[in-house]
């Protein structure tokens, strides 16, 4: 008996961001996660797998939460 198998290859491509400097930046990622799905697996405490094509976007709106939550003396 002869069973055909059919094969299916799936071409994913994955950033691993490294959240180790900063505890905080993960729980930023995961909010934002929350709002448009970007993460595909947790590995650890510092490590997350997100999708490849959403690096640009979520290095783009991490930036711009940072920049809200930094304190600056310009205009004190």
């Amino acid at each position: 008996m002869l069973i055909a198998r059919k094969s299916l290859t799936v071409d994913v491509q994955v950033f691993f961001y490294n959240v180790r400097s900063d505890p905080a930046v993960k729980q930023i990622l995961l909010a934002m996660n929350e709002k448009q799905s970007f993460i595909i697996e947790e590995l650890d405490d510092y490590h997350l797998v997100i999708k490849a094509d959403e690096e640009y976007r979520i290095r783009r709106e991490l930036e711009a939460e940072l920049e809200k939550n930094t304190y600056s003396l310009e205009g004190s």
